[in-house]
């Protein structure tokens, strides 16, 4: 389930979760995007540092669960058709297999590396623009039978 936080304590945990998975500290302007199971938030994507039409996208999660495509959807829906950014960018370590990983299936391409510049090896600009996103174009979800079929533009 999509949630955002809508509490002080609940943003402080969404901001701590990043910075301790991620050794990121987010500005008070960042906004949350969180995945909830069972009432407890197991993903968090983080959107800070807007500059004109794009912005940094964040992400950390609990445990080591895959990223929910209908997250990803809700995520880029938000990113670019609610805040209208048509690039956003993500900084990885070269040693965080991980992150590296999720932003390549994710759709993020490699622009730029600082050798040397990260926590513990180079640090990554990843990329991802608008027209290559493939989580974009979702209109609704209907229910069909046991499935859910996704209406396309």
């Amino acid at each position: 389930m999509i949630s955002w936080p809508t509490t002080e304590e609940q943003e402080a945990l969404c901001h701590e979760l990043i910075r301790v998975r991620n050794g990121q500290v987010l500005g008070p302007a960042a906004h949350f995007i969180v995945w909830v199971v069972d009432n407890t938030p197991v993903w968090v994507v983080a959107i800070d540092n807007w500059v004109g039409k794009t912005c940094q996208l964040s992400q950390a999660n609990v445990g080591t669960r895959l990223l929910p495509r209908e997250f990803a959807r809700h995520v880029f829906y938000y990113v670019f058709d609610v805040l209208k950014m048509e690039r956003v960018f993500a900084l990885v370590d070269s040693e965080n297999r991980t992150a590296i990983r999720v932003n390549r299936f994710v759709g993020f391409e490699e622009d730029f590396r600082w050798p040397g510049l990260g926590e513990k090896g180079d640090l990554i600009v990843f990329g991802l623009s608008r027209e290559t996103c493939r989580f974009i174009g979702v209109q609704k979800w209907e229910k069909v039978g046991r499935q859910r079929r996704i209406t396309l533009n």
